[in-house]
């Protein structure tokens, strides 16, 4: 039987991207609304390279060569044997079923796991392992959703293009210095004045 583990690499530059992210999304910078795109924040955050080959050189001892990463990659992707997985991290398998769905049956770890701490220190989690996924008794699964075996155009969040293809907003930037944002009202929501005064 085959599990599936998540490795998240340390990202660089966390901190850079992080002022980014305050200069599009602030009206009063010059950089406003200008959002990256995949491929900058790729050359952001993506690991160091000696980090990579580190990780892959590790997954090679055990024979994990089925491995793919996503396009900034800092998530790699691998499918293993229970059995590699468990001389990999040091630990147990097992197997969880629904107690109401009987066909969602999940492989997760049944104790601590561990890795060198050369590898620890070059990743931030591995995913797989313990985390059980939140089942809906009333939902009926009906088909898993499959993990795409190409993850090099695979992305994690929620993005800017995700929101306006979502939305059907264009991605047109407005630029006028009368614009104005206000906060979202929701039905049972109170604006105060004090919100709506401009900084």
């Amino acid at each position: 039987m085959k599990t599936t583990l998540v490795l998240a690499l340390k990202q660089s530059n966390t901190d850079h991207l992080t002022e980014l992210f305050w200069r599009v999304s602030d009206p009063r910078s010059t950089q406003y609304g200008k959002f990256l795109s995949l491929d900058e924040v790729k050359e952001i955050v993506q690991p160091h390279p000696q980090d990579i080959k580190d990780v892959l050189v590790w997954l090679h001892h055990y024979n994990v060569d089925t491995c793919n990463f996503v396009q900034t990659r800092d998530f790699l992707k691998c499918r293993l044997t229970v059995g590699v997985a468990e001389q990999l991290l040091e630990t147990k398998f097992g197997y969880f079923q629904h107690s109401v769905q009987k066909d969602h049956v999940i492989i997760r770890a049944t104790q601590e796991y561990t890795v060198p701490k050369k590898i620890a220190n070059k990743l931030d989690f591995i995913g797989g392992v313990h985390r059980l996924p939140n089942v809906d008794r009333k939902l009926k699964i009906k088909k898993q959703m499959p993990i795409p075996d190409d993850m090099s155009s695979f992305r994690y969040g929620v993005h800017p293009d995700t929101l306006r293809k979502r939305y059907n907003v264009t991605d047109k930037v407005a630029t006028n210095a009368n614009n104005s944002q206000l906060p979202p009202s929701f039905s049972s929501s109170i604006t105060l004045p004090a919100t709506l005064r401009s900084s």
